[in-house]
């Protein structure tokens, strides 16, 4: 029997909004470049509905390349990876149970990794990796 990993709903998101946020930083270029991501100048963080009130957090490390063209979306990639053990919702506590079994299950899991298998384009600006 085939096991599946459960990632939850605000980790999907969370490296969603870290893809989406590196495509939004690059201009279209005529032929594919590679790019490294900017730790410095980016961030993944998630805002989950947590009762009354939205609960946000980020994750401190990470690392990922982008080689993309509009033109060449064929030979365009992503690879972006996340270490699950920087979680950071300002609640020790909290971070500690979101590295649980319940959650991200850590110890076993410890990254996130998205690798893209194709780019769509969906205007002139804007674009899916999936993956």
């Amino acid at each position: 029997m085939k096991k599946y990993l459960f990632i939850p709903r605000f980790a999907i998101i969370a490296m969603l909004v870290l893809v989406v946020g590196i495509f939004a930083a690059f201009s279209p270029l005529a032929d594919a470049t590679k790019w490294k991501l900017d730790a410095a100048h980016s961030s993944v963080s998630f805002a989950i509905d947590h009762g009354f009130v939205p609960t946000t957090g980020r994750f401190d490390k990470f690392k990922g390349d982008l080689v993309f063209s509009p033109e060449n979306l064929a030979d365009s990639k992503a690879d972006f990876t996340i270490d699950v053990n920087s979680i950071n919702t300002q609640e020790s506590k909290r971070d500690k149970h979101l590295k649980s079994e319940d959650f991200f299950n850590a110890k076993i899991y410890p990254s996130m990794r998205f690798v893209s298998t194709k780019f769509t384009r969906v205007d002139d600006k804007n674009y899916i990796a999936h993956g």
